[in-house]
């Protein structure tokens, strides 16, 4: 996935994420405790200028046979009346079986945090910038996160948890009226499955609203074959702008398709997805394409229950 920008935090999770992994080279990082407001603590590592952090050998912790969640957190100190519009960030590197499934710069806005305590000096910090990767079955999982230029020192903390499977695979459907597609999807050695609930995502908001506590998965494909090389569109939040996508268009393994109204084929890109964890109570989330962006078409699903 390439992203561009963050707005604020992209996925709004809990404190409590499963459980944290040790860095490779922790003998060489300074490590702090973070406590929060209910007496919680939580280790994290500092990431200095021209440093880096390193999580190898990770097969000691996960399961080649099982399916993980990994959750990095990064924070920054601030001092409480601080109105800064400075950004903070680090470079993300994660490689599995030999292949990056992503190299970036990730950038956060300094906001401070309501849920921690300040340090002893008085120092507190800020929300938490996210990224979070889905692992099939790990094997040669290393992570490497290095500091980027003109950021503040950052704090990192790495976690994971096992995907559990849905008892039941429902999809979220939009508030509105409105059309939905089927995609078709051929293999070579079955025949064609289908996959339903998929609703075009127009210049035009399209508008869910779900009721947390719930972890949820969003599946996004855009048409392919009219030059476009990527795609892009918006996340709201409760009517506010939370980050911006942009995600290369891939041919998919597999034929992926739907049909117009003459039943002709309309080919599908490979399906991009990330995750969101709703907080407790009724939320509205949103989903915009850029004017410049082909048709694209997105699918939301509970990863598994919320506790």
């Amino acid at each position: 996935m390439k992203l561009t920008r963050l707005y604020s935090v992209l996925i709004i999770l809990n404190l409590i994420f499963g459980s944290s992994i040790k860095p490779e080279n922790s003998n060489e990082i300074e490590s702090i405790q973070i406590i929060s407001k209910t007496n919680k603590k939580y280790t994290y590592y500092h990431l200095d200028n021209d440093g880096e952090i390193i999580f190898d050998n990770l097969e000691r912790i996960l399961r080649k046979d099982r399916n993980y969640i990994i959750k990095i957190m990064a924070r920054t100190p601030i001092s409480k009346n601080s109105n800064s519009n400075k950004a903070f960030g680090f470079n993300l590197n994660i490689n599995h079986r030999g292949k990056n499934i992503i190299s970036d710069d990730l950038k956060y806005k300094q906001r401070i945090s309501k849920v921690l305590k300040a340090d002893k000096k008085g120092m507190h910090f800020t929300d938490a910038g996210y990224w979070v990767e889905e692992i099939f079955s790990p094997n040669n999982l290393r992570i490497k996160v290095k500091s980027i230029k003109d950021s503040p020192d950052v704090y990192l903390k790495v976690s994971y948890e096992e995907i559990i499977p849905l008892e039941t695979k429902k999809a979220i459907y939009p508030i509105q009226q409105k059309t939905y597609s089927t995609l078709y999807l051929d293999y070579e050695n079955s025949p064609t499955k289908k996959s339903i609930k998929w609703y075009e995502i127009d210049e035009n908001k399209v508008q869910y609203k779900i009721k947390g506590p719930k972890k949820i998965k969003v599946r996004t494909r855009s048409l392919i074959g009219l030059n476009n090389q990527e795609y892009k569109y918006y996340i709201y939040e409760d009517g506010y702008i939370k980050s911006e996508h942009v995600y290369n268009i891939k041919q998919p393994r597999n034929e992926v398709y739907i049909l117009d109204d003459d039943n002709d084929k309309l080919q599908l890109s490979k399906q991009d997805y990330l995750l969101i964890n709703v907080p407790k109570g009724d939320h509205y989330y949103s989903f915009k394409k850029s004017k410049q962006t082909p048709k694209v078409y997105i699918k939301l699903e509970p990863v598994y229950k919320g506790k």
